[in-house]
């Protein structure tokens, strides 16, 4: 905490408040009414707080637009921060883990490189809750719940774990039981892999807006010949700061 407090003062004196962060966003290949035929490119510029507000508008934005539909690949440019993304003491976290703080760091980084898991009870006392990632599914997320439902005035007590699958794949274990008067929950849990997870989410709100990606998430640089879309400005750095210091925000 100590940290975060040196941090505020050093990025608030070097950036000053109102500095923003531009995530830019590109295509490569051409253009052919609705289609972009080629790459959707998206190039990390550090943004600690592009969440699922600002996807949402960059996803409407591009439906605005016109596009429907992208034929090639989703590419992460994450060339701005070129060290590892997790330090030694935290690499065991790679694999699994049961917390949200160990997220790792990358120059794209979609909701502090979590995933937000929904919880809530099911229809009755003894049924499945209903257990989803919030705010949409993830392709190559899979959700293993034993969660149950039980009875009103039941003490509520639900865990996630998150585990690697195959393929850089996401497994997230839910165990435990919700009380069937109980509210939903959200839990949150630290990515694995951020650029596979990061692609991930932005392909699912991309979808949620009618625009199908048919390519796969990959990890790439921008090429000069990529032609920029739009640009995905962040909140003022003083917004940034208030989120560090307040919710001791280990990711910003």
């Amino acid at each position: 905490s100590v940290t975060k407090l040196i941090t505020a003062a050093v990025v608030l004196d070097k950036f000053k408040p109102n500095h923003t962060f531009s995530t830019r966003t590109l295509m490569r290949g051409v253009r052919l009414g609705a289609v972009i035929q080629g790459d959707l490119v998206l190039v990390g510029d550090g943004d600690p707080f592009l969440i699922s507000e600002k996807l949402w508008q960059f996803a409407a934005d591009l439906r605005n637009m016109g596009i429907t539909k992208i034929t090639g690949d989703i590419v992460i440019d994450n060339a701005k921060f070129a060290d590892p993304i997790r330090d030694a003491s935290r690499l065991d976290r790679e694999a699994r883990s049961v917390n949200a703080y160990d997220a790792p760091i990358s120059a794209f980084g979609v909701n502090f490189n979590t995933f937000a898991v929904a919880i809530a009870p099911g229809d009755k006392s003894g049924s499945p809750a209903r257990v989803n990632i919030d705010p949409y599914s993830i392709s190559g997320i899979a959700i293993e719940s034993s969660i149950k439902t039980a009875s009103s005035g039941h003490k509520s007590n639900v865990q996630i774990m998150r585990g690697s699958g195959t393929n850089k794949a996401a497994k997230l274990t839910a165990t435990g039981a919700i009380a069937h008067d109980d509210t939903i929950r959200k839990l949150y849990r630290s990515v694995g892999d951020p650029v596979t997870a990061s692609g991930e989410i932005v392909r699912s709100f991309l979808a949620a807006e009618g625009i199908s990606v048919a390519g796969k998430v990959k990890l790439g640089r921008v090429d000069r010949g990529d032609k920029e879309l739009l640009a995905i400005e962040s909140y003022p750095m003083h917004f940034i700061v208030q989120g560090l210091n307040k919710f001791s925000n280990n990711f910003i």
